[in-house]
């Protein structure tokens, strides 16, 4: 199957070289157009400019899309440099979306990866092959439709759009797939005990045993085989050497708290900050209070959503695979 942790040293190269090479090309790009800005990064900058200086009437508009500028801004308020190095900082704040763009597409292509093999009736037949070739086609083409066809080199907010179409599709897919499965979830190198003692009694799983695929409840297990019960009440026993692969019921209350935290608290500071900025009255500026915003408000967010995202995560079901030692062809 094309999992990360079924990948051999050579695999675990390949993708190590290609994400190295796709963030060589991106710095190289960022470097040499260090002092370019187009028509929109003026007028990005120029909004969070006026974020800072409280000119909510040119700051809030219809036209201009304000992440890109609330994100400008925060770096502007953070470094505060020079009109000199204004681009180039623009440039740095594109380059680390620009790192969040492979982070994004690293989840969409193993999500991709594991819906094709399911698609494909769990054939785990050439998998270096595959896999190698997912792999370099998935980071060349990324790479080059990033690079060349967003650009780098521009100021505007098309890299973020890429991250968050990357991280909300592999989201979609790991939803909609067989197994539901996140390659992240998949245990290494766990025991056939330790991996089947971890199952309660009435936990739901599902054997894929050559063309026939078996759901139910896990009864129990032996040296030999391990018995489901079905839905229609008959226990199943099932050899080990005739298991192709083995699923448990689980949810995305872990992951789901992850990513609410994540939200909230990023969500929630930052609101905190422009707040306190925006209601500042003294000469002085109020970066102290912006700062116990951004902690107080960032800790208060992060509580709150990473609550909420469990609840949220809680309610979305999964398959996850469990032990690799189970199946024949390991």
């Amino acid at each position: 199957m094309i999992l990360l942790r079924t990948m051999n040293f050579s695999l675990r190269k390949t993708r190590v070289f290609l994400w190295l090479l796709a963030v060589a090309t991106g710095l190289w790009q960022a470097w040499a157009n260090r002092f370019y800005i187009e028509p929109d990064g003026v007028n990005y900058l120029d909004i969070a400019n006026a974020y800072l200086r409280h000119d909510w009437r040119n700051a809030i508009n219809a036209h201009w899309s304000p992440l890109w500028s609330w994100l400008l801004g925060v770096t502007l308020w953070l470094i505060r440099p020079s009109l000199f190095w204004e681009s180039t900082l623009v440039h740095v704040l594109n380059f680390i979306v620009y790192l969040l763009v492979l982070l994004s597409f690293s989840f969409f292509l193993n999500e991709l990866m594991a819906l094709y093999v399911e698609e494909n009736d769990l054939n785990l037949e050439y998998e270096g092959l595959t896999t190698f070739s997912w792999l370099v086609l998935g980071y060349v083409i990324v790479t080059y439709v990033v690079l060349v066809m967003i650009g780098g080199r521009l100021d505007t907010p098309d890299m973020c759009v890429a991250a968050l179409f990357f991280l909300a599709t592999a989201m979609l897919i790991n939803a909609a797939s067989l197994d539901g499965q996140s390659v992240s979830d998949r245990p290494i190198g766990v025991t056939r005990n330790n991996a089947l003692e971890r199952l309660g009694p009435h936990t739901r799983v599902r054997v894929v045993s050559g063309n026939k695929v078996i759901e139910g409840m896990f009864a129990e297990y032996t040296d030999e085989k391990v018995i489901v019960s079905t839905d229609s009440g008959n226990q199943i026993p099932i050899p080990f050497n005739a298991i192709d692969g083995m699923w448990k019921r689980s949810n995305s209350a872990g992951r789901g708290a992850v990513i609410g935290a994540s939200v909230g608290g990023f969500a929630l500071g930052s609101f905190g900050v422009l707040l306190v900025n925006g209601l500042c009255e003294s000469s002085k500026g109020c970066s102290g209070d912006a700062v116990g915003a951004a902690i107080w408000g960032g800790a208060i967010g992060a509580a709150g959503g990473g609550v909420l995202g469990a609840g949220i995560g809680f309610l979305v079901k999964r398959w996850v695979r469990i032990d690799s030692a189970l199946t024949r062809r390991y």
